[in-house]
C-alpha cells in the first residue's frame, strides 16, 4: 500500500514571511508551482501561501482601484478555476504589464507587489499529514479540508508537501 512518502515532494521551495509578493509570484513561477510552506528564521513553519491568496489581494486591489464593485454576497467580481497556472502569465518574471485586459492583468499594471509581504496574505495555520499516512488517508484529509496542498510533517519537522495533482498522479500510474 503507498503512503504520503511514496508520493510527496521532498525537494522544498519554501518562502519567508517578510518575502514580498513580487519575489513570491517570481518563486512560484520559476519552479512552476501554485503554493509553497511560508517557513520563518528558526525554521519553524508559519503557514502556506498560494497563487490563490495573490489573486486574493489582486482582486480586493483592483476593487480598490479599478472601482470595481463586490458581487451581490459580498465576495470580489473575479473568481478563478481551482487550475491556478493560467495566472503565472500574468506574473511570470516579475511582468508589470498585464498580457490581458482582466481584472487581475489591469492590477498588475498598476500595482506595487513589493508593498506587500508574504505574512499578509499567507493563511496562517497550515494543514499537514504524516508521511505514513495512506493515499486515502490523504485523499479524506484534502476534500474534509477542501485545500489543495498538504504539508507533509514528522513531528515539528516538515518532510515535504504533497498536492491534489500527486494524489491523481498516483491514481492514474495505477498506486
Amino acid at each position: 500500500m503507498n503512503t504520503v512518502r511514496d508520493i510527496m515532494n521532498a525537494d522544498l521551495v519554501t518562502v519567508s514571511p517578510d518575502a514580498t509578493v513580487h519575489d513570491l509570484t517570481r518563486l512560484l513561477s520559476e519552479h512552476h508551482i501554485s503554493g509553497v510552506p511560508v517557513v520563518g528564521i528558526d525554521g519553524r513553519v508559519v503557514g502556506v501561501v498560494s497563487m490563490t491568496d495573490v489573486i486574493r489581494l489582486a482582486a480586493d486591489e483592483g476593487d480598490m482601484h479599478l472601482g470595481g464593485d463586490p458581487g451581490i454576497d459580498g465576495s470580489s467580481p473575479l473568481t478563478m478555476d481551482d487550475d491556478e497556472t493560467d495566472v503565472f502569465d500574468y506574473f511570470r518574471y516579475g511582468h508589470t504589464q498585464p498580457v490581458a485586459t482582466d481584472s487581475v492583468g489591469d492590477w498588475v499594471a498598476q500595482s506595487d507587489l513589493d508593498r506587500y509581504e508574504v505574512r499578509e496574505i499567507m493563511t496562517p495555520a497550515n494543514f499537514h499529514i504524516h508521511p505514513d499516512a495512506s493515499l486515502a488517508e490523504l485523499a479524506d484529509f484534502l476534500l474534509r479540508g477542501r485545500i489543495h496542498r498538504a504539508l507533509v510533517m514528522e513531528g515539528d519537522a516538515l518532510s515535504g508537501i504533497v498536492t491534489t495533482l500527486d494524489v491523481l498522479r498516483a491514481v492514474a500510474e495505477g498506486s
